[in-house]
């Protein structure tokens, strides 16, 4: 299934799942959520976190085959690379 997906859809998959888990941990900041949908964001967050790396397995993969694709680093930043 992964040679399926076009370097470009697994880059925009990468950005858009990173951007999400940012957006999630900033919500949980919110002083204003209760502890149920505190909690609920924390196992969202994981879940995405846990997604994120299967995307970012498989893009290391792709790197080693590409080296014309950008780095993680250049990507996600340095949590990620």
């Amino acid at each position: 299934m992964t040679d399926l997906l076009s370097n470009r859809a697994l880059i925009n998959a990468l950005i858009s799942i990173e951007k999400d888990i940012r957006q999630h941990r900033q919500s949980l900041t919110d002083p204003d959520i209760d502890e149920e949908e505190h909690a609920n964001v924390g196992e969202t967050i994981l879940d995405m976190e846990r997604a994120l790396g299967e995307f970012v397995a498989i893009y290391r993969d792709r790197c080693n085959v590409d080296s014309k694709l950008p780095t993680l680093t250049k990507l996600l930043g340095q949590e990620w690379a």
